[in-house]
């Protein structure tokens, strides 16, 4: 299970299957409250939530297993059109097992928490 969070929201949670190959996953959505860009709904503003994790059983200790890419990127507030971007990132190796949640953080208050079945 993988929850992504920024401060006390939660952008994103749900399962994942972790195993050899790589497990992705990449949300564009368009950010609430802001006005119709003008422009059209091609520029309007989104935010990107990414979260991938590679696998990588080969690699024996002390290299991490898995490897964690997590990326989050809100538009510029403009009107609702996109004039740019703002993003955090995480790229961290991690390993799986015992009972408490793997948990990478970020700047400004972007974290990932990784608990196994």
């Amino acid at each position: 299970m993988v929850r992504v969070l920024l401060g006390r929201e939660t952008l994103w949670a749900g399962p994942l299957s972790i195993g050899a190959s790589t497990a992705r996953i990449l949300l564009n959505e368009p950010v609430s409250g802001t006005a119709a860009c003008e422009q059209g709904p091609r520029m309007a503003a989104m935010r990107q939530v990414e979260i991938v994790i590679n696998g990588q059983p080969y690699r024996s200790p002390p290299m991490a297993p898995y490897q964690l890419t997590a990326r989050y990127t809100r538009p510029v507030e403009s009107g609702g059109c996109n004039t740019g971007t703002r993003g955090v990132s995480i790229e961290q190796g991690f390993s799986l097992g015992g009972p408490n949640p793997i948990v990478a953080e970020g700047d400004g208050g972007f974290r990932v928490e990784i608990t196994a079945p």
